[in-house]
This record gives C-alpha cells, structure tokens and sequence, in this order.
C-alpha cells in the first residue's frame, strides 16, 4: 500500500488477527453459528422473496447497479430495518 511501509503494514495485520476468531471450527461449531443468523426484511415484499427471506445476517451483500436504480434507497432502508424491533 503506497505511504505505509511493510512493516507498519505487518503491524496492522496481526492486530486485526488478534481481535478475530480466525482459525477452524467443527462442523457442529458452524451449524451453531448459522442457527444465530436471520434474514433482515427490505420493508418490499416481493425482493425479500427474490432474496430468500431478505438480508442475511452475518455477511456481506453487494449491491450493484446503474446510476439512480435505487442502491442507495435500499440501503437507507435496511438502515431504518435493522434497528426496528423484530416482528
């Protein structure tokens, strides 16, 4: 990365390994930790069903579009979703 050297970058790398849970889990381990996991309603009905139930919880969701189709509505509204109670 341009302005920092390697070993500052070094230094930054094992402090994100240490504040993560990286490393392997068992199988039963991980059924547990997606049992956690909820899909998250896009307050539209017909694109919680396109997508499963809605946005799941624990990853990453990409939008990608063109210019004014609705990515940044659609993501002020999980905003205001997310911290409604849940139904």
């Amino acid at each position: 990365i341009k302005g920092l050297s390697d070993q500052k970058v070094d230094k930054i790398i094992e402090a994100a390994r240490k504040t993560t849970e990286s490393g392997f889990v068992t199988c039963s381990q991980l059924v547990t930790k997606q049992k956690n996991r909820f899909k998250l309603s896009t307050g539209a009905t017909k694109l919680d069903q396109m997508l499963g139930g809605g946005v799941e919880s624990c990853s990453i969701t990409e939008l990608f579009g063109e210019f004014r189709c609705g990515k940044t509505q659609l993501a002020h509204s999980l905003s205001v979703m997310a911290q409604l109670p849940p139904t």
